[in-house]
């Protein structure tokens, strides 16, 4: 991937899911983390299709909204496996306890928890 100021989740969402539908890992999860919404309607549909097929697959689906506008939180949202993995900060340590906790909820050291920084 190449940062040049537009954001197209897409192509990552869907590299990431390839990957784990390929693994042989019983518990797979994936951490979707954006600060921007992408800029395409397609982008938006390409992204949704692929978080459907990680439902589907099983993978869990973290996301978070790291100073995120509401376009980018709301299809984070759409992503995410529920409520409990659905993540929001405008802070940098807010982004350090998201990955903490989200560290912590995947080892089974936490129950799952709705935690917005």
């Amino acid at each position: 991937m190449v940062a040049d100021g537009a954001t197209d989740s897409s192509g990552a969402f869907a590299t990431a899911l390839a990957a784990l539908i390929a693994a042989k890992e019983p518990k797979k999860a994936i951490v979707f983390l954006t600060d921007g919404a992408n800029n395409t309607a397609q982008s938006n549909d390409d992204t949704k299709a692929s978080c459907d097929k990680a439902r589907t697959a099983g993978i869990t689906v973290y996301t978070i909204a790291a100073f995120a506008p509401p376009a980018g939180i709301k299809l984070l949202a759409y992503c995410a496996t529920s409520v409990q993995t659905t993540f929001e900060t405008r802070t940098f340590k807010g982004l350090t306890l998201a990955f903490e906790t989200i560290g912590k909820i995947a080892s089974g050291t936490v129950s799952s928890t709705r935690v917005t920084y």
